[in-house]
Protein backbone atom coordinates (compact mmCIF):
# COMPACT_ATOMS: atom_id res chain seq x y z
CA UNK A 1 0.00 0.00 0.00
CA UNK A 2 1.15 2.99 -1.09
CA UNK A 3 2.81 5.63 2.27
CA UNK A 4 -0.34 7.86 2.79
CA UNK A 5 -0.32 10.97 4.85
CA UNK A 6 -2.66 13.57 5.84
CA UNK A 7 -4.14 16.50 4.02
CA UNK A 8 -7.02 19.04 4.92
CA UNK A 9 -9.50 19.82 1.70
CA UNK A 10 -8.88 23.19 1.51
CA UNK A 11 -11.79 25.44 0.33
CA UNK A 12 -12.09 29.29 -0.53
CA UNK A 13 -15.25 29.32 1.37
CA UNK A 14 -15.30 29.95 4.98
CA UNK A 15 -18.41 29.39 7.02
CA UNK A 16 -19.23 27.01 8.95
CA UNK A 17 -17.99 25.73 12.60
CA UNK A 18 -16.80 22.36 14.37
CA UNK A 19 -19.03 21.99 17.01
CA UNK A 20 -18.34 18.72 18.16
CA UNK A 21 -15.37 17.68 20.43
CA UNK A 22 -12.40 15.84 19.81
CA UNK A 23 -12.41 12.50 21.14
CA UNK A 24 -9.35 9.87 20.28
CA UNK A 25 -11.03 5.99 19.58
CA UNK A 26 -10.04 2.94 18.13
CA UNK A 27 -10.78 1.79 14.46
CA UNK A 28 -10.46 -0.32 12.63
CA UNK A 29 -12.65 -1.30 9.49
CA UNK A 30 -12.13 -2.99 5.84
CA UNK A 31 -13.56 -0.29 2.71
CA UNK A 32 -13.73 -0.22 -0.79
CA UNK A 33 -13.13 2.42 -2.58
CA UNK A 34 -12.04 4.50 -6.23
CA UNK A 35 -9.15 6.45 -6.66
CA UNK A 36 -9.63 10.03 -8.74
CA UNK A 37 -6.86 12.84 -9.87
CA UNK A 38 -7.93 16.37 -9.58
CA UNK A 39 -9.79 18.79 -7.79
CA UNK A 40 -11.76 17.89 -5.02
CA UNK A 41 -14.58 20.38 -6.28
CA UNK A 42 -14.97 17.15 -8.47
CA UNK A 43 -16.47 15.20 -5.37
CA UNK A 44 -19.80 15.51 -6.10
CA UNK A 45 -20.09 14.30 -9.82
CA UNK A 46 -17.31 11.35 -8.67
CA UNK A 47 -19.52 10.08 -6.28
CA UNK A 48 -21.99 8.84 -8.74
CA UNK A 49 -18.99 6.88 -10.75
CA UNK A 50 -18.49 5.44 -7.33
CA UNK A 51 -22.12 4.56 -6.78
CA UNK A 52 -22.07 3.44 -10.45
CA UNK A 53 -19.30 1.13 -10.33
CA UNK A 54 -20.77 -0.49 -6.74
CA UNK A 55 -23.61 -0.80 -8.24
CA UNK A 56 -22.62 -2.94 -11.18
CA UNK A 57 -20.33 -4.94 -8.86
CA UNK A 58 -23.68 -5.73 -6.76
CA UNK A 59 -22.10 -3.50 -3.53
CA UNK A 60 -24.80 -1.55 -2.83
CA UNK A 61 -26.35 -3.88 -0.05
CA UNK A 62 -22.80 -4.10 1.22
CA UNK A 63 -22.42 -0.34 2.13
CA UNK A 64 -21.69 -0.08 6.08
CA UNK A 65 -21.26 3.61 5.79
CA UNK A 66 -21.41 6.77 3.89
CA UNK A 67 -19.40 7.76 1.26
CA UNK A 68 -16.02 9.43 2.74
CA UNK A 69 -13.08 11.19 1.19
CA UNK A 70 -9.31 9.63 1.84
CA UNK A 71 -6.76 11.35 0.76
CA UNK A 72 -3.24 10.22 0.25
CA UNK A 73 -0.76 12.79 0.55
CA UNK A 74 -0.35 15.61 2.39
CA UNK A 75 0.89 19.32 2.71
CA UNK A 76 0.30 19.55 6.33
CA UNK A 77 3.77 17.21 6.73
CA UNK A 78 5.80 19.09 4.19
CA UNK A 79 5.74 16.49 2.10
CA UNK A 80 4.87 16.51 -1.54
CA UNK A 81 0.90 17.15 -2.14
CA UNK A 82 -0.53 14.81 -5.25
CA UNK A 83 -3.77 15.50 -6.36
CA UNK A 84 -4.64 11.87 -6.07
CA UNK A 85 -7.81 11.30 -3.57
CA UNK A 86 -10.18 8.57 -3.08
CA UNK A 87 -14.02 8.00 -2.41
CA UNK A 88 -15.17 4.90 -0.66
CA UNK A 89 -17.56 3.57 2.06
CA UNK A 90 -16.61 0.67 4.92
CA UNK A 91 -17.82 -2.45 3.26
CA UNK A 92 -17.82 -6.56 5.50
CA UNK A 93 -14.74 -8.11 5.37
CA UNK A 94 -15.45 -10.91 2.63
CA UNK A 95 -16.98 -9.18 -0.22
CA UNK A 96 -15.59 -9.51 -3.01
CA UNK A 97 -13.98 -6.26 -5.21
CA UNK A 98 -12.93 -6.16 -9.01
CA UNK A 99 -11.14 -2.82 -10.52
CA UNK A 100 -11.79 0.09 -10.94
CA UNK A 101 -12.60 -0.70 -7.45
CA UNK A 102 -9.69 -1.25 -4.57
CA UNK A 103 -10.10 -3.31 -1.19
CA UNK A 104 -8.11 -2.41 2.18
CA UNK A 105 -8.29 -2.64 5.31
CA UNK A 106 -8.00 1.04 7.47
CA UNK A 107 -5.54 -0.18 10.38
CA UNK A 108 -5.11 2.12 12.22
CA UNK A 109 -4.93 2.01 16.50
CA UNK A 110 -6.17 5.03 17.13
CA UNK A 111 -7.87 7.92 15.08
CA UNK A 112 -8.77 11.90 16.54
CA UNK A 113 -12.22 11.86 15.93
CA UNK A 114 -14.73 14.93 15.41
CA UNK A 115 -18.09 15.78 13.99
CA UNK A 116 -18.15 18.99 12.32
CA UNK A 117 -21.39 20.53 11.53
CA UNK A 118 -21.47 23.40 8.27
CA UNK A 119 -21.41 23.05 4.77
CA UNK A 120 -19.01 20.83 3.03
CA UNK A 121 -17.15 23.29 1.22
CA UNK A 122 -16.15 24.17 4.52
CA UNK A 123 -14.67 21.08 6.39
CA UNK A 124 -11.15 22.39 6.36
CA UNK A 125 -12.00 24.21 9.46
CA UNK A 126 -12.30 21.47 11.30
CA UNK A 127 -8.52 20.90 11.04
CA UNK A 128 -7.95 24.59 12.84
CA UNK A 129 -9.41 22.83 15.45
CA UNK A 130 -8.02 18.96 15.24
CA UNK A 131 -4.30 19.58 14.53
CA UNK A 132 -3.82 21.76 17.73
CA UNK A 133 -5.96 19.11 19.75
CA UNK A 134 -3.41 16.54 18.52
CA UNK A 135 -0.28 18.23 19.68
CA UNK A 136 -1.52 19.20 23.05
CA UNK A 137 -2.07 15.42 23.13
CA UNK A 138 1.35 14.59 22.54
CA UNK A 139 0.12 12.56 19.51
CA UNK A 140 1.45 12.42 15.73
CA UNK A 141 -0.72 12.08 12.43
CA UNK A 142 0.47 8.52 10.92
CA UNK A 143 -1.85 8.35 8.08
CA UNK A 144 -5.06 10.02 5.78
CA UNK A 145 -7.60 11.32 6.93
CA UNK A 146 -11.35 10.19 6.46
CA UNK A 147 -13.99 13.00 5.82
CA UNK A 148 -17.35 10.59 5.81
CA UNK A 149 -20.52 12.74 4.77
CA UNK A 150 -23.29 12.23 6.70
CA UNK A 151 -26.06 13.99 5.38
CA UNK A 152 -27.61 13.77 1.83
CA UNK A 153 -27.06 17.95 1.02
CA UNK A 154 -29.80 18.16 -1.54
CA UNK A 155 -32.39 17.68 1.63
CA UNK A 156 -30.25 19.54 4.38
CA UNK A 157 -29.20 22.97 5.03
CA UNK A 158 -25.85 23.24 4.10
CA UNK A 159 -25.53 25.22 7.87
CA UNK A 160 -26.67 22.34 9.20
CA UNK A 161 -24.33 19.38 7.29
CA UNK A 162 -22.43 16.62 9.28
CA UNK A 163 -19.23 15.26 8.60
CA UNK A 164 -17.24 12.71 10.61
CA UNK A 165 -13.53 12.99 10.24
CA UNK A 166 -11.12 10.47 11.50
CA UNK A 167 -7.58 11.47 11.69
CA UNK A 168 -4.79 8.62 12.28
CA UNK A 169 -2.58 9.50 15.38
CA UNK A 170 0.31 7.66 17.64
CA UNK A 171 1.54 8.91 20.98
CA UNK A 172 5.03 10.61 20.47
CA UNK A 173 8.02 8.49 21.45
Amino acid sequence: MKQVSIVAILFLISIGQAQSQITIIDTSFTYVYMEFHGSLYQIPQNVSVLLEEAQKQNMMGHMLSSVFVIQFYSNLQNEPTEDLWGLGFQIPDDVDVHPPLKKTVYTYEKVARMIYVGPYETTSQAYNTMIPFIDEENMEIIGPPIQMYLDDRSQVAPESCRTEILIPVKKLE
